[in-house]
């Protein structure tokens, strides 16, 4: 799989081209292309495509017992981040997942869960040691 960052990627201008030089894995590439292309290489959107204006950047864990989460934008604007299980991530409790949206999150990433009324809520039960730990790790992160 290919990841690309765009903080890896400089523009520069030349007489009749432009040059983009990015970070792919180990590897450094630059691409040169007609300046009237320019138009072409700039993005909607961040990260994966959903349909629509809306798109979704997934990221790994940050920490040991963290999980797999997505961010999801509609154009540029963040509107919800979610972890793996269905959990919201990032303070995103209470966001309503648009079912177009939640659609496409599970074409795309089918081992993500939504939840079935499409509300990020955290739900823990805090009556065991186990649940109190697992809150003040989710209040951490």
């Amino acid at each position: 799989m290919i990841k690309y960052y765009y903080k890896e990627t400089r523009f520069y201008g030349h007489e009749d081209l432009e040059i983009i030089e990015m970070k792919i894995g180990g590897f450094n590439i630059s691409i040169s292309f007609p300046k009237e292309l320019r138009s072409l290489m700039e993005a909607k959107h961040p990260g994966i495509p959903l349909g629509g204006s809306y798109s979704v950047i997934k990221h790994p864990p940050h920490t040991s017992k963290g999980q797999y989460h997505l961010h999801t934008y509609d154009g540029n604007n963040l509107i919800f981040s979610m972890n793996l299980d269905g959990t919201p991530h990032d303070g995103s409790h209470g966001i309503k997942i648009n079912n177009k949206v939640a659609d496409a999150i599970l074409r795309q990433f089918p081992k993500f869960t939504i939840p079935k009324n499409r509300y990020l809520e955290m739900q823990i039960d805090v009556s065991s040691d186990d649940g109190l730990i697992a809150l003040m790790e989710h209040v951490i992160e």
